[in-house]
C-alpha cells in the first residue's frame, strides 16, 4: 500500500513537470515567433506605404503630362487590361510616350502595346 503511494506520488510529479516544461516550452515558442511576427507586418506596412506613395505620384505625372490620344490609349487600356495598365502607370513619362508611339505606329492594338509596356518595365527595373 505504501509503495502504491509512493508510485502515485512519482507519476503526479513526474506529470507535473510534464506540465510545467510543456507551458515552458510553449511560451518559449510565442516569445520567439512574436519578434519575427512585429518585423513581418512591420516590413509589410513599410511596403504598402511605398506603393502608395508611389501611386499618387504616378497619378500626379500622368494627369499633368496626358496628351488628348495619351488620355484615349490610358483609359482604353485601364478598361481593357486593368493588370496592364498598373504597370504603364509605373513607366517614367518618357516611356509612357515610347508606349504611346509604338500604339499607335502598330495599328492601335493593346496587345502589342502590352508587350511592349512589360519590356519597358523589366527594362527599368
Amino acid at each position: 500500500m505504501r509503495q502504491d503511494k509512493n508510485q502515485q506520488n512519482e507519476f503526479h510529479a513526474l506529470g507535473l513537470m510534464t506540465a510545467i516544461f510543456m507551458r515552458g516550452l510553449f511560451l518559449a515558442a510565442i516569445l520567439a515567433v512574436s519578434p519575427l511576427a512585429m518585423a513581418a507586418d512591420a516590413y509589410l506596412k513599410a511596403l504598402e506605404a511605398e506603393a502608395e506613395a508611389s501611386a499618387t505620384m504616378t497619378e500626379e505625372a500622368t494627369a499633368e503630362s496626358a496628351t488628348g490620344p495619351q488620355v484615349e490609349f490610358e483609359q482604353l487600356l485601364a478598361a481593357e487590361r486593368p493588370n496592364v495598365f498598373k504597370f504603364y502607370e509605373r513607366l517614367t513619362p518618357e516611356r509612357k510616350a515610347q508606349v504611346l508611339d509604338f500604339y499607335l505606329k502598330n495599328d492601335k492594338k493593346l496587345s502589342v502595346a502590352g508587350k511592349k509596356i512589360f519590356d519597358l518595365y523589366f527594362e527599368q527595373q
